[in-house]
């Protein structure tokens, strides 16, 4: 009976990862994490892409380090696109960016050049922009793709 509910619970899994990859493109990280970015560009909402990544058990990505943007932005150059928003914001107060899901400062800042500058003053939210060769401060409201971490 156990090797039976072991099988099932492989079935549910993959039938989560079969519906996750229809949203989806998919990559693995030897640290144990998945990374996701949708497949379309939206209008982005900071709160509802969070909740979407949280639907498949994950959040906005939050990038700690060198070695992890370096890997993601390999990924992100493979999936096809320009921009990709992140979990990152300055929404409460300017040029203090902190990580929508943790509430954490932004520690890894590796902005592009001439950024963040607050365009119009609405730029608030955080992308990596492969165009541009790091972060970019862009407007929360924009049509991107959005990257996910789990």
């Amino acid at each position: 009976m156990a090797a039976v509910h072991s099988k099932l619970a492989s079935f549910e899994n993959a039938l989560k990862y079969i519906h996750l990859i229809s949203h989806f493109d998919v990559v693995h990280r030897s640290q144990d994490k998945m990374y996701f970015v949708t497949k379309t560009e939206a209008p982005f909402d900071i709160l509802a892409a969070d909740s979407f990544c949280g639907q498949f058990g994950g959040y906005l990505a939050e990038i700690d380090d060198e070695e992890e943007y370096k890997f993601i932005v390999n990924f992100l150059w493979k999936v096809g696109g320009h921009a990709f928003m992140t979990g990152g914001y300055d929404i409460n107060r300017e040029k203090h960016w902190v990580y929508w899901r943790s509430g954490k400062p932004v520690e890894y800042l590796r902005w592009s050049e001439s950024n963040p500058d607050n365009y119009r003053g609405v730029e608030d939210c955080m992308e990596i922009s492969l165009s541009r060769g790091g972060f970019n401060d862009v407007d929360c409201k924009s049509s991107k793709k959005f990257l996910c971490e789990k």
